[in-house]
């Protein structure tokens, strides 16, 4: 059985770079994606469709993309990389730019500690610079399947419904999941929740919405 926690999502940066120190180093990877601010885009500080790839394939190295990227304001939905964009290479080595928006794909899948501390790091640091998207963290995977993990973290700046039957919109959040079949287990997120519960972050159960088919 998957249960669930919910507690909305802290409104400053600082407290999302908090949420992210929570994650434990000893989890498998973290999956996710963050867009640059249009504060960033006005101030000349971004090199445009520029997008920072971290994943386990690609020999586990940062790769860099050109990507069809706008301000995080102008898209809630991710957008995909199109063949034709080359990455402003320039503006990143030379003229001091960031990254327009960043991905993880199972980033730091089973590696060592040290390298999902850095990883959290990094994403402490583009959180900080106002990027925002969302970002899952798993602590495990069971049976070669990547999703029967026993425990996740993840949270999302931009509403969403809590799932496909159930499409109710949900406010900027964090979701804390424990399977037990996996072998989750609900005292294995104790010391995520005392940060939360630190930051006084509000706790809330998702309306339940059944789709009008099921109902008939």
């Amino acid at each position: 059985m998957l249960e669930r926690i919910y507690y909305e999502l802290p409104r400053k940066k600082e407290g999302v770079v908090e949420v992210v120190k929570a994650i434990p180093s000893g989890w498998s990877w973290i999956d996710g994606y963050l867009s640059a601010p249009r504060e960033l885009y006005e101030q000349n500080q971004i090199a445009p469709n520029t997008k920072l790839v971290i994943s386990r394939f690609n020999s586990i190295r940062p790769t860099i993309r050109g990507a069809d990227d706008v301000p995080y304001e102008d898209s809630r939905v991710r957008r995909e990389t199109k063949k034709d964009l080359n990455p402003s290479i320039i503006d990143i080595a030379i003229r001091r730019k960031l990254f327009s928006s960043v991905s993880f794909d199972e980033a730091a899948f089973q590696d060592d500690p040290m390298r999902m501390s850095a990883l959290k790091k990094l994403i402490e640091g583009f959180i900080g610079l106002g990027y925002k998207g969302w970002i899952g963290a798993y602590s495990d995977h069971q049976n070669n399947n990547k999703y029967d993990n026993p425990e996740t973290l993840s949270f999302q700046h931009f509403g969403q419904g809590s799932s496909f039957m159930n499409p109710v919109e949900l406010p900027p959040h964090i979701c804390l999941t424990w399977k037990e079949k996996h072998g989750g287990k609900r005292e294995n997120l104790d010391e995520i929740i005392r940060v939360l519960e630190k930051l006084e972050l509000k706790k809330f159960q998702p309306q339940e919405q059944s789709s009008p088919a099921l109902r008939q």
